[in-house]
């Protein structure tokens, strides 16, 4: 199964606004080698990466989740190479491509 357009959206309005919001607070993210970020999610909760993404700025954004346990963590990876947690949270479902359209 794969996530929907709608998804993807969504997460990357979400990665904005909380993108913005950190770098005009000057708050600080858990920050680690995306190796080991990758083997903490997988290890700790059965996430593994379900999607990827870059933004104007040049972060690559990655989505984990576990199916399972329905666990999602967001992190996004800068430039120095560093992965650090933006999000995370529970309830993640795989949904189809198929985005319903909404009538008036």
């Amino acid at each position: 199964m794969t996530q929907s357009l709608f998804f993807n959206c969504v997460v990357a309005l979400t990665l904005t606004a909380l993108g913005q919001a950190a770098h005009a607070s000057n708050v600080s993210l858990p920050c680690a080698a995306p190796a080991i970020v990758k083997e903490r999610l997988s290890s700790a909760y059965g996430e593994t990466l379900h999607s990827v993404g870059m933004t104007k700025s040049k972060f690559r954004i990655e989505v984990f989740a576990s199916e399972t346990k329905g666990t999602w963590t967001i992190t996004a990876r800068k430039a120095s190479g560093l992965s650090c947690v933006i999000a995370s949270g529970e309830g993640f479902d795989v949904m189809s491509r198929q985005v319903a359209v909404l009538s008036d």
